[in-house]
């Protein structure tokens, strides 16, 4: 188990993808910052103890270069897949870096279509995944950006072993934002992948927008078998997609709930299994804190799924900054724990999570301390989520943000409690919180002394606030 930060040669980094490589190691891709126009691709390689044995970035300088996957090769080596801008006309291409096994660059390769609607100019392309895949190829997914409309297609190029295309998927949708956020190959060669649209699809009418999460399936010859939208419930994005060993899809990503049906807009995570052909086995709502975002997932040998996501306290960003919710679920659904990983001065963002051979998770991202630098982040856990990280807020809250002058008797409580406040209190309400940011008490301060009943709660922890978030602690139920 392990948490590390990373800074390499004092600039800011943050890998994209990892993978576990076969030394029980783990290998980074993503981008290094050196000035606004310089950012180049990053490779770096830890031991499985997430040491640091090497990194490597090109010694010239590069435009707008970012990896977002990583793959290992059947020779030994790495292959990179991202974006860059990195040519004369500064121009949005994909681009696939293929590594040898020390991180030294053999080949770099960009991908671009020419416009003809404009000539003399390309469409942008954005790689956001990739792989390499079972008979020896690489396959990349994302979008292009159509120059004269803006709007984005959905794109899935792949390509020889030295990068030459063998075919191109394209949908053609000018009146829509469509973009692949993740592909995986299923046990019979063909490729899935899944993503977001700003509008339905498959519906001619556009003039109604609910956001919509899809899966697409690709032969391995790059001919369309299904396109599906997901429609279980309105508003909604796919970030991520894993496949287990009965073949089922498993999906992570985000849903939106807007005003006038709910009071605010707010967004929440969102866990999504169905069958190889795409219909909805289950899903789970994911309400946490202020907000929360399923931002990608990995399966096990034993088909348990783990769900990283992001999630805002609900002190708000000036209290506490964002952080990770770590779950781990049952093939049927069944939630098995939950921790809470982060730090009340530190943003932390999850990019991509692996399940290790050891039947731990690891995830990697970015680690920025207010006022600091940006880091190369990756966390390794046990089988239960357990590791030397810094506690999200949840778990912290007692320790860390509790005035001294509001105190809660006793704690750990069974039946009732006892808060007294600071006689220059300002306080209308006592609230308490439960660990998905439901609002299970709400009581009327009529003097310094508030009595709770807790009864009717469930043992757990419980956040206990007022109404106006000056004062805060946690409360254990028994």
């Amino acid at each position: 188990m392990f948490d590390k930060q990373f800074i390499f040669d004092n600039h800011g980094s943050y890998p994209r993808d990892l993978k576990q490589t076969p030394d029980g190691g783990y290998i980074c891709a993503g981008g290094i910052g050196f000035s606004m126009y310089d950012d180049r691709y990053l490779l770096f390689k830890t031991d499985s103890a997430g040491n640091l044995e090497w990194y490597k970035y090109s010694d010239l300088s590069a435009v707008h270069s970012t990896l977002w996957a990583v793959d290992l090769t059947k020779t030994g080596g790495y292959v990179g897949i991202g974006t860059t801008q990195d040519n004369p006309d500064w121009h949005e291409s994909g681009a696939i870096v293929m590594y040898d096994s020390l991180g030294d660059t053999l080949w770099t390769k960009q991908y671009a279509f020419d416009n003809p609607f404009i000539p003399g100019t390309k469409y942008k392309i954005f790689f956001n995944d990739g792989i390499y895949t079972s008979d020896n190829c690489m396959l990349a997914g994302g979008s292009v950006k159509s120059t004269e409309s803006g709007d984005l297609n959905p794109i899935m190029v792949k390509t020889t072993l030295q990068g030459d295309t063998l075919w191109t998927w394209r949908l053609y949708e000018e009146e829509n934002d469509i973009q692949i956020k993740s592909v995986t190959e299923t046990s019979d060669g063909d490729y899935i992948a899944v993503g977001r649209a700003d509008m339905p699809i498959l519906s001619e009418d556009k003039t109604y927008a609910p956001q919509r999460g899809f899966i697409v399936k690709i032969s391995q010859a790059g001919e369309l078998i299904f396109l599906k939208e997901w429609t279980d419930i309105d508003y909604n994005l796919f970030d991520d997609v894993a496949i287990n060993s009965a073949g089922e899809l498993l999906i992570a990503g985000t849903y939106f709930h807007h005003p006038p049906e709910y009071p605010d807009d707010s967004y929440h995570a969102l866990f999504v299994k169905t069958n190889e052909n795409g219909e909805t086995i289950f899903y789970k709502q994911i309400e946490y804190g202020k907000n929360i975002t399923g931002v990608t997932l990995s399966v096990s040998e034993a088909d348990d799924i783990s769900l990283v996501s992001i999630y805002e306290s609900l002190l708000g960003y000036e209290a506490w900054h964002s952080d990770v919710m770590l779950q781990r679920y049952k093939h049927g659904g069944e939630l098995l724990w939950t921790q809470y990983i982060g730090g009340q001065d530190v943003n932390t963002r999850p990019y991509s999570a692996i399940s290790t051979s050891d039947n731990g998770v690891a995830f990697c991202g970015l680690y920025h301390v207010s006022n600091d630098n940006n880091y190369s982040w990756l966390v390794k856990t046990d089988s239960l989520g357990n590791g030397p990280y810094t506690d999200g807020w949840i778990n912290a809250v007692e320790t860390n943000i509790v005035d001294n002058k509001f105190s809660i008797y006793p704690n750990p409580a069974s039946e009732y409690c006892q808060i007294s406040l600071p006689e220059n209190a300002n306080v209308a309400n006592i609230i308490l919180y439960d660990i998905s940011g439901k609002t299970v008490l709400n009581e009327n301060v009529s003097n310094r002394t508030v009595k709770l009943n807790l009864r009717n709660l469930t043992p757990g922890i419980y956040l206990v606030t007022d109404d106006k978030a000056q004062f805060r602690t946690k409360l254990i139920i028994y």
